[in-house]
């Protein structure tokens, strides 16, 4: 039976955490939008989580802790044509969420 419980528990911890990562890609439009909590973000080939209604932009939560430091990123990148990846955790205002940046040159 506890052998049971810990499989249950397990299997229910990888469901509270689903993250993806995107393939690495330019980011091909920004955005700010009045009703949005921080910068919107699209890249040529997005990635659906079923858990989000909408997969036509992901969004950067302006209340992520590194918020700052993420914008700046992608901004530059944007600019230079680098490729990023990101990883998508939730949904934050229909939209999936980013919760991780990657840079690789």
């Amino acid at each position: 039976m506890k052998q049971l419980f810990l499989v249950f528990i397990f299997i229910l911890s990888g469901l509270a955490y689903s993250a993806e990562r995107t393939e690495a890609d330019i980011v091909s439009h920004i955005q700010y939008y009045s009703g949005h909590t921080g910068l919107l973000v699209r890249q040529p080939k997005m990635v659906k989580l079923e858990e989000c209604p909408r997969n036509d932009l992901y969004q950067l939560n302006s209340d992520h802790p590194h918020y700052k430091e993420m914008t700046s990123l992608i901004l530059a990148a944007h600019i230079a044509g680098q490729k990023l990846e990101f990883v998508l955790s939730g949904c934050n205002q229909s939209l999936p969420a980013i919760l991780h940046v990657y840079s690789d040159k």
